[in-house]
């Protein structure tokens, strides 16, 4: 038997306009990431462009690829994605990416994989 676990990897209270946005929660993954290496289960961590751009990603997660500990994968949030467009958000509730014209979300997920790609130094890859 095979376990993959994945772990979106976004910013806080994207849920609740009225909060503060940061990205604190990264901080608490090292200590998720020791629990996975004691059972030896390399998680992968789905980022969102919030959750790959600050420096917190850098210290805490640019790492954990080399000696196979994790994976890094994209995960798109339009609304926390550039390039911004009207179609991020209606009046109260967020796009998905399924909802977005095919010109839009190819320039959204180009975005974020290029990102990635110059942290990572290597894009990242779709599983068979």
């Amino acid at each position: 038997m095979k376990l993959i676990i994945t772990v979106d990897t976004e910013g806080d209270n994207q849920w609740d306009p009225a909060m503060p946005r940061s990205t604190d929660n990264l901080r608490f993954i090292p200590r998720f990431q020791d629990l996975c290496e004691r059972y030896k289960i390399p998680p992968t961590y789905l980022c969102t462009y919030d959750g790959a751009a600050p420096p917190a990603f850098d210290e805490v997660l640019l790492p954990l690829p080399q000696g196979s500990r994790a994976e890094i994968g994209a995960h798109l949030h339009p609304w926390t994605n550039p390039p911004f467009s009207r179609w991020d958000r209606s009046e109260t509730v967020p796009a998905y990416p399924s909802e977005l014209p095919a010109g839009v979300f190819a320039r959204k997920l180009e975005c974020l994989t290029g990102l990635l790609l110059g942290k990572l130094g290597a894009p990242p890859r779709r599983r068979a």
